[in-house]
């Protein structure tokens, strides 16, 4: 059944794979960061808020790339086509705020007000890394989509329909006594942007130990 040229056909394509995989090399991913408050995040992160924070990263990405002489196509491709793309994400927070999260997010999921959220990872909830700025940090969702990532950053960081599992994180039960504190805090959002098609393989993998090492609080290990 299983013969030497049906081996051989598997790895002619996984070479060919790992030899596309070359090109994205620092060439066709485009690493993004934006940032919202806690206040966003309880009132109101709108499809509008999101593009404007996307559009201007970029063109600060854009800017420092033609400065260093490293402009191409690709980086061209990422400042009108960023929402059709597909992106890598991790959500973030400063790691003082994720045993509150925490409860509130439990309250939410419990409370039964007709939301699915993500599944809860109990056995990461002492992650934590270390990002460039020295600040401890805790992963809270690691996820990868095929285009449309405004939509599914408000699905995220604040709701969208009540059946799409996801955060939905202005439904969670803020405390108003502790919004003057948690109002200091901030969300972080890494966005890595692939230019044109890649093998789904492996972004696939990538996504998957990207989410072992950053050991997110919730959702699903990425398959």
């Amino acid at each position: 059944m299983i013969d030497q040229s049906l081996l051989d056909d598997a790895v002619n394509y996984f070479t060919e794979i790992a030899n596309r995989i070359q090109k994205y090399s620092g060439k066709n991913i485009h690493e993004i960061n934006i940032e919202f408050t806690y206040e966003e995040v309880r009132k109101h992160i709108d499809k509008d808020l999101i593009s404007s924070k996307i559009k201007e990263e970029i063109h600060k990405y854009l800017e420092n790339k033609i400065k260093d002489g490293s402009e191409d196509r690709s980086i061209r491709n990422i400042s009108s086509n960023y929402n059709d793309l597909e992106v890598i994400y991790v959500i973030s927070t400063d790691s003082i705020y994720k045993r509150y999260l925490h409860k509130i997010y439990l309250e939410a999921k419990e409370s039964r007000n007709g939301f699915v959220y993500s599944g809860c990872n109990e056995k990461n909830m002492n992650n934590s890394y270390t990002s460039s700025s020295t600040q401890s940090k805790t992963a809270l969702y690691v996820g990868k989509i095929d285009k449309n990532i405004v939509t599914r950053l408000v699905q995220q960081l604040y709701q969208g329909h009540p059946r799409t599992s996801s955060l939905h994180m202005a439904t969670w039960p803020w405390d108003s006594q502790l919004a003057a504190d948690i109002d200091k805090g901030k969300i972080y959002v890494e966005l890595d942007f692939f230019s044109g098609k890649p093998d789904r393989e492996p972004v696939d993998f990538i996504t998957g130990k990207l989410w072992a090492k950053k050991k997110p609080m919730f959702g699903l290990k990425a398959k």
